[in-house]
């Protein structure tokens, strides 16, 4: 299941305990627009609800996912308890992947 809103995040607890979901993925870049905060994914209160989010799936034992591009706060979401975490955009990896080979042959 996936929760992207500040609305869901008010209903955390009953969506992740609905029968057939095993785990909930958090998405950073609609929550934050949710919250009047678009794009800004690594905003203090953005993080907040993030964190509160993995703790309180955490306490009722529901595994937690998150997708995350900045290394650090990746780092920090594992550490906290999410167990399954993007840490790309297949898009964003195979342009990077494309232009790192074109800038080794380019003189």
């Amino acid at each position: 299941m996936q929760v992207e809103t500040i609305e869901a995040m008010s209903h955390l607890e009953a969506i992740a305990q609905t029968d057939g979901v095993d785990g909930v993925f958090i998405g950073p870049a609609d929550l934050s627009a949710s919250m009047g905060l678009p794009g800004q994914v690594r905003h203090p209160k953005v993080v907040s609800v993030i964190n509160d989010a993995i703790d309180r799936l955490t306490a009722i034992g529901v595994p937690s996912g998150i997708l995350s591009l900045n290394h650090n706060i990746t780092a920090e979401f594992i550490a906290r308890g999410t167990q399954f975490t993007a840490i790309g955009v297949d898009a964003a990896m195979l342009a990077a992947s494309a232009r790192a080979a074109r800038a080794a042959f380019d003189t």
